[in-house]
């Protein structure tokens, strides 16, 4: 990627609030990042990289806010890393791997210091974990997979920070892309059709006592990623309806299932959405965000949903 003035950074880039470059945060992967997640002074990367700033770092990377790289943490996981969560002092990981740190038994679900050490934590997923999100002591999974050490939980599963699977069993019928807890409910958003065999098309509350909610938006098409800011919920994706209203890849659904106005209307597919105070943040595939360019990245005002 490239800024206006053809800066370029190797997929990862830090971007100021006033919407320049950090010219001093340029950590420098080899291959695509798909997960990042922010705790104090540390960025914590996920992706297809194997190197950093040409230092080996296999799939998985701790980054200072100072641009540096951390010297210590490097778990080295085998293959994809797809989704991660920091709670404590403890980093989630998800993706296709199977060991970290050449340790097996490992299969697309991980805990590791952020000492950099691998904790016991082990809940062997049989399949692709694509998204996760921690509340409390439970850390939510959704992803590709149908079950969690040998009991069947399809694609969506609730694991405790002891390692404990729970008994939170919604059974969704297809891929989980993306989680998000609000208050006593978690967000699901995928391909998904049915919860629990009930239609919830591409969207779905489920309480986290695992009652799925009425909350209902209808999705037209896949949702990739989901953001929930007090009483709203935030959606991204590939659709262009929601409940048969236009919403093009971006719509904004109140925790009571209304669908609000904000309709900044992308054309192209979005891939990720986060919420800082009074700005959306997208990114994806799109150009145009409400009819202006905005190529991959783009700041959306919250409340009009006008490109800033």
């Amino acid at each position: 990627m490239s800024d206006s003035l053809g800066t370029t950074r190797n997929r990862l880039a830090r971007i100021l609030p006033d919407g320049s470059l950090d010219p001093s945060w340029d950590p420098n992967a080899n291959s695509s990042v798909l997960a990042l997640a922010v705790s104090g002074s540390t960025v914590y990367a996920g992706g297809y990289f194997t190197l950093i700033g040409g230092t080996p770092r296999n799939y998985l990377a701790a980054i200072g806010t100072n641009g540096v790289l951390d010297p210590n943490w490097n778990p080295g996981a085998d293959s994809w890393v797809f989704a991660l969560a920091v709670s404590g002092s403890t980093v989630y990981v998800g993706g296709w791997f199977s060991t970290i740190n050449s340790t097996a038994r490992r299969n697309y679900l991980a805990a590791i210091g952020t000492d950099g050490t691998l904790q016991s934590w082990d809940p062997n997923a049989n399949g692709t974990v694509n998204a996760l999100a921690v509340s409390g002591t439970t850390v939510y999974a959704g992803g590709g997979f149908t079950t969690i050490g040998g009991t069947a939980r399809n694609r969506l599963a609730a694991i405790g920070t002891d390692g404990t699977l729970q008994s939170w069993n919604p059974d969704a019928n297809n891929t989980v892309a993306s989680l998000a807890v609000g208050g006593s409910a978690v967000y699901a958003g995928g391909w998904f059709t049915t919860i629990g065999g009930t239609a919830r098309n591409y969207l779905a509350a489920i309480g986290t006592d695992g009652t799925l909610q009425s909350w209902d938006p209808n999705a037209s098409y896949s949702v990739n990623t989901l953001a929930v800011s007090g009483t709203t919920v935030y959606a991204g994706g590939q659709f262009s309806t929601i409940g048969g209203t236009v919403r093009n890849k971006l719509a904004a659904i109140g925790t009571d299932g209304t669908l609000q106005s904000w309709n900044p209307d992308a054309y192209g597919s979005v891939w990720v959405v986060a919420v800082s105070g009074s700005t959306v943040y997208a990114g994806g595939a799109f150009t145009t965000i409400g009819g202006l360019g905005r190529s991959c990245v783009a700041a959306i005002d919250a409340v009009t949903g006008i490109a800033q």
